[in-house]
């Protein structure tokens, strides 16, 4: 992920950001790479849906992926789920899910 494919997500992800507590489950499996434009993205998106009431979750980073959330503290700012679905289910009832990709 990168400035577009981050441009991309941001707006595939707006429908979800107008509801009330959403739900962004973000599968990252598919995602072998991703810049810092990319993490700054995931930060912002969280803090969008944060401010919503809501919760995002990133779902089986892919190796690569995991090892930059980890070293740039990301990920223990982030809800990161090593598998598909998470331990628990989002506190909301307004569930959205998206996918990222690889591009």
């Amino acid at each position: 992920m990168d400035h577009h494919t981050s441009a991309r997500l941001t707006e595939a992800l707006q429908p979800a950001l107008q509801t009330k507590a959403p739900a962004v489950r973000l599968d990252l499996a598919g995602l072998s790479f991703i810049d810092s434009t990319g993490l700054t993205c995931l930060l912002h998106i969280d803090r969008a849906v944060a401010a919503a009431g809501g919760h995002t979750v990133l779902l089986a980073p892919s190796p690569p992926v995991q090892r930059l959330l980890d070293i740039t503290g990301i990920g223990r700012i982030l809800s990161v789920h090593p598998g598909h679905r998470p331990a628990r289910p989002a506190p909301s009832s307004h569930s959205e899910q998206h996918g990222a990709s690889d591009e």
